[in-house]
């Protein structure tokens, strides 16, 4: 088995288990941010994910900690993966001026 085959069996294995939950609330992001919008119950949104009533307290910091991330800019979710436009990157032979300095020496 090649070091890619062993890569792809990963992917298809799927997300890792320890990380289950913040992959659940991570891919449904958006739909708990509604039903919480909504007043919902976070013992009501575990079983509604899959998990047991008792996980609320696990599901409900996974959720608190992701929301950090999405708002921090460092995690995305895959709803707002899909619209991403990203700008082409400049040659390095590119006319353009250069930028002017912005630190100030005293």
């Amino acid at each position: 088995m090649t070091t890619t085959d062993a890569l792809q069996a990963l992917i298809d294995a799927g997300p890792n288990p320890a990380y289950h939950v913040k992959s659940v609330v991570l891919t449904r992001y958006q739909d708990i941010l509604k039903a919480r919008q909504l007043m919902r119950r976070w013992a009501d949104i575990s079983v509604a994910l899959g998990f047991t009533e008792r996980q609320w307290r696990q599901v409900a910091a996974t959720f608190r900690r992701v929301d950090t991330g999405v708002r921090a800019g460092k995690l995305s979710p895959p709803a707002a993966r899909q619209g991403v436009v990203r700008k082409p990157v400049e040659s390095a032979g590119s006319e353009s001026e250069p930028k002017k300095s912005t630190i100030k020496y005293v």
